[in-house]
């Protein structure tokens, strides 16, 4: 279960069409097979507070990949890239006049530091209390 935190800085976020971005890296990540679509969360958290060294007009994207079963290193660089592509594409849409950083992270949760209790959850396949 993929899921993506995002960190915008404010100026960015406001200029970002969020719900097709999200939905195009849900929609390839489910198509190339590294989860199904049902499974993928992201959110967005817009940043207040945010300075990239001494340039306080800079804007920063950081997405941090979590992911809560383990999977080859190759797979989850793919699935870093492939979030990367979707986002860097969607802040040059914005057109950026500032210094923009766009990174993605990824990581995987150590195996039982991880535990879900669904309610109402599209498909019977989802393993519940995992």
């Amino acid at each position: 279960m993929p899921h993506l935190v995002l960190e915008c800085t404010g100026r960015l976020a406001a200029q970002m069409d969020w719900d097709a971005t999200l939905a195009a890296i849900h929609r390839e990540l489910a198509e190339r097979g590294y989860a199904a679509e049902h499974t993928i969360k992201s959110r967005v958290h817009v940043t207040a507070f945010y300075r990239s060294g001494q340039d306080p007009q800079a804007e920063q994207l950081v997405c941090q990949l979590l992911m809560t079963r383990e999977r080859p290193s190759s797979t989850r660089s793919e699935m870093a890239e492939l979030i990367h592509v979707q986002l860097s594409e969607a802040v040059a849409r914005t057109t950026p006049s500032a210094w923009v950083q766009c990174a993605v992270l990824h990581h995987t949760a150590a195996s039982g530091a991880y535990l879900l209790r669904q309610w109402n959850a599209p498909g019977d396949d989802i393993a519940r209390g995992r």
